[in-house]
């Protein structure tokens, strides 16, 4: 199977006891919509985020400062996104 590469314009993050639920999004001008569902155990939620931290400081140090415009994390509109894993 080839791998997918989806470009994401937005995400929410949320969990329940055993998972962490990462949702990704692209939401194109044209309507178009796809989501990838990630669930990923409490520890391993805490390595990607150290991973993520470490790899955008590195970013930062070599192409200089991020800025954040458009991008934000969604505000959680579904009540409990973790229904998914039900």
């Amino acid at each position: 199977m080839p791998n997918k590469v989806l470009y994401c314009n937005s995400f929410e993050v949320n969990h329940n006891q055993e998972v962490v639920l990462i949702t990704l999004r692209f939401e194109g001008p044209d309507g178009c919509r796809e989501t990838v569902y990630a669930c990923i155990s409490p520890a391993g939620a805490v390595a990607f985020k150290e991973t993520l931290e470490n790899t955008l400081a590195e970013y930062e140090e070599k192409h200089g400062k991020i800025v954040r415009t458009e991008w934000r994390a969604r505000p959680n509109t579904v009540k409990n996104d973790t229904s998914y894993l039900t």
